[in-house]
């Protein structure tokens, strides 16, 4: 522990902090090399006082600058869980042991009544996450939401891409131009709107097999 320090070529014992405004012993002072005499400018009392009022501050923007980058924070968490495992771990331990948290060993129970009404308002939505991941099982690549498939089916008028019949959101269905069978993709570019009945004689056939030279479907 420093007992004194130079300054001026004058060695002093004591030195004064500026936000008490008291003459301390040397030993109360933190070293710090980039300040005039190798020693912090304020007291250790005082400098944990300042820190404390500093971190309050940065709570707050960081609490401000969180709700206007909600993006950015949940990657930045994401980072730092990945890159310091062990540390979040004993964040955890330590967060559940303070709190008292104990995770609950019941299932959760479902609102029956919720998801009935939820099967009921959000059919199209059902039916389109049912296809995605019967693709998915496939192993193939790509995939599009509902909204995205509305649009590609405004794109080409609500008609069956193949027979050019007049389709509904219920009776439209969706139809690969290559197969995924034949290593087609699930991109929307491979989708096409189409009717059932064109869906299935057209079975695991590309566009130019099932339309012949006369451009029509063929029932073979």
């Amino acid at each position: 522990m420093t007992k004194s320090y130079k300054f001026n070529n004058i060695i002093h014992m004591n030195k004064l902090c500026p936000y008490c405004k008291k003459e301390l012993p040397i030993k109360l002072f933190n070293k710090h090399s980039r300040k005039l005499g190798g020693l912090d400018i304020y007291c250790k009392p005082c400098r944990k006082i300042q820190r404390s009022l500093h971190s309050d501050h940065n709570k707050e923007f960081t609490k401000r600058w969180r709700q206007r980058n909600p993006v950015k924070t949940r990657e930045h968490s994401k980072q730092w869980r990945l890159s310091d495992r062990e540390r979040y771990n004993k964040y955890q331990r330590e967060w559940r042991k303070r709190t008292g948290y104990k995770p609950s060993t019941k299932p959760r129970k479902r609102n029956k009544a919720n998801d009935k009404l939820y099967r009921q308002t959000h059919k199209e939505q059902i039916r389109h996450n049912k296809k995605m991941r019967k693709i998915m099982l496939k192993n193939s690549t790509g995939k599009f939401t509902l909204k995205d498939w509305w649009e590609k089916c405004n794109y080409h008028g609500w008609k069956c891409f193949y027979c050019k019949e007049k389709l509904t959101k219920e009776t439209v269905t969706t139809d690969h131009k290559i197969p995924i069978s034949k290593n087609g993709t699930n991109h929307l570019s491979n989708v096409v709107p189409c009717c059932s009945s064109c869906n299935s004689k057209k079975k695991d056939k590309k566009v130019n097999e099932f339309l012949g030279p006369a451009g029509t479907p063929t029932l073979s």
